[in-house]
């Protein structure tokens, strides 16, 4: 009998934008409304070129009998 692994896959994405702005915060602010508005469209594309990582981890086993799988 085998177990069943329900496995998480997390992928995670950066981007590099330029903001103009008078401090950090607002700096973040401005990146968080670009991120957020229609008029950036393409620009936050999950894709090869913006890929950084990629992890997995085991949630939790469950005994499952998968025997008659191939």
């Amino acid at each position: 009998m085998s177990n069943l692994y329900p496995i998480e896959v997390r992928e995670v994405y950066k981007y590099i934008i330029h903001v103009r702005a008078k401090s950090k915060q607002e700096a973040i602010e401005s990146a968080r409304k670009c991120y957020e508005c229609d008029e950036m469209d393409g620009v936050f594309l999950a894709d090869a070129n913006s890929h950084s990582k990629t992890t997995f981890s085991v949630l939790a086993a469950q005994e499952v009998d998968v025997s008659h799988e191939q």
